[in-house]
């Protein structure tokens, strides 16, 4: 997910100002193809306040840390800065305008933390390079999850399986082997 932060706005901007604005960067952000990302979980917008007031609003930056990944090459990138400066020049024409990519690798250290779907307590997964978990607790944590919604989608579905129950619990049955088959690759002494 990347991080954009918007520095220097000026003193007197609104609460529903930024939220237009932060509305809109994701927006902007959604745009770019190459960047696979959709909605504001997959984007995160701040505002961080500043501690000197002159000068504020003058000059504006905005700094973006995204993961490196294939598709996202020195020229995505590129556009991705012009596309927030030029959104950032459109709502504040008077200032100076300049962002900044900031390409992450996930091996130089990364880990988040997912809140439970059905408890809504968090469960901790540290992630590897491919974004993977690194230990078997992490990876079982996330299979549980998935087992979880498969488990509550079979209760749902029909119980004739001559009539239109048969596809929808194929389809069920179906991403259950898909879930074994990765624990199998990940460990297979595990299995």
């Amino acid at each position: 997910m990347p991080i954009i932060k918007v520095w220097c706005l000026p003193k007197n901007i609104t609460e529903e100002r930024l939220k237009i604005l932060c509305k809109s960067i994701i927006t902007t952000v959604e745009g770019i193809a190459e960047l696979g990302l959709a909605g504001k979980d997959a984007i995160t917008v701040l505002f961080p306040s500043d501690r000197m007031e002159w000068g504020l609003g003058d000059e504006i930056v905005a700094e973006v840390a995204i993961f490196n990944k294939p598709e996202r090459t020195d020229e995505v990138r590129a556009r991705l800065a012009k596309t927030i400066g030029t959104l950032l020049h459109g709502n504040f024409p008077s200032a100076k305008i300049e962002c900044f990519i900031h390409p992450l690798e996930r091996s130089s250290g990364f880990w988040k933390i997912h809140p439970h779907p059905e408890t809504e307590q968090p469960t901790g997964v540290t992630e590897n390079a491919s974004g993977e978990p690194k230990d078997i607790s992490g990876y079982l944590d996330r299979m549980r999850s998935d087992a979880t919604k498969i488990h509550e989608r079979l209760m749902e579905a029909p119980a004739d399986l001559t009539g239109t129950g048969e596809p929808a619990l194929y389809k069920i049955l179906t991403e259950i082997r898909t879930l074994l088959d990765k624990v199998k690759t990940a460990w297979p002494s595990q299995s």
